[in-house]
């Protein structure tokens, strides 16, 4: 009887150990997956300003060779005959 006893408990200090370790294992794949979002959020804004930048320096430009004008809010370019 004592001999069993004993062994349901190591079985069970084993079952703790392994739930623990699932646990920590949960835990730093949570953690993983915040900083991956921080970064996907991180790229997707330095992308944003990107292109926020190369539209607003498309929107102004104005190209000299043959007179062509950026019309601001389209892609649409007038000729303009100098």
């Amino acid at each position: 009887m004592e001999e069993m006893k004993m062994e349901r408990e190591i079985q069970r200090e084993e079952l703790r150990r392994q739930l623990e370790q699932e646990r920590r294992e949960r835990e730093e794949e949570k953690k993983e997956r915040e900083e991956e979002q921080k970064q996907i959020v991180h790229l997707t804004s330095l992308v944003t300003e990107f292109l926020k930048g190369k539209t607003q320096t498309h929107k102004s430009s104005i190209h000299h060779d043959g007179a062509m004008y950026s019309t601001g809010g389209t892609n649409t370019r007038y000729m303009v005959e100098l």
